[in-house]
């Protein structure tokens, strides 16, 4: 399970957490105070937040599976970490 973690931590997961959760508290409190002074009915809001809330699961999964590497977005080498496995795990997964 620490393995798990290890590599939530490598391809930078939680990083990507914690900015989408601090980017998407600042949307919804700017398009709380604003989407009044326009006059946007009342169901905007609610789909909004729910777009935001739905766009987090999609951020991690994209985050798990490519890397930004100089300007770049890369897909992720499977192959590469089926390798860096120990041994064991290796027969596990096959």
């Amino acid at each position: 399970m620490s393995s798990f973690f290890h590599e939530l931590k490598q391809r930078k997961v939680y990083r990507v957490a914690v900015g989408y959760a601090v980017v998407a508290w600042l949307l919804v409190q700017v398009s709380a105070t604003v989407m009044p002074a326009y006059h946007a009915p009342e169901w905007v809001l609610p789909l909004f937040i729910t777009a935001v809330a739905l766009g987090f699961p999609v951020a991690l999964v994209l985050a798990w599976a490519f890397d930004i590497k100089g300007g770049a977005i890369l897909a992720r080498d499977w192959r590469l970490y089926h390798l860096s496995l120990p041994c064991g795990e290796q027969k596990a997964r096959l």
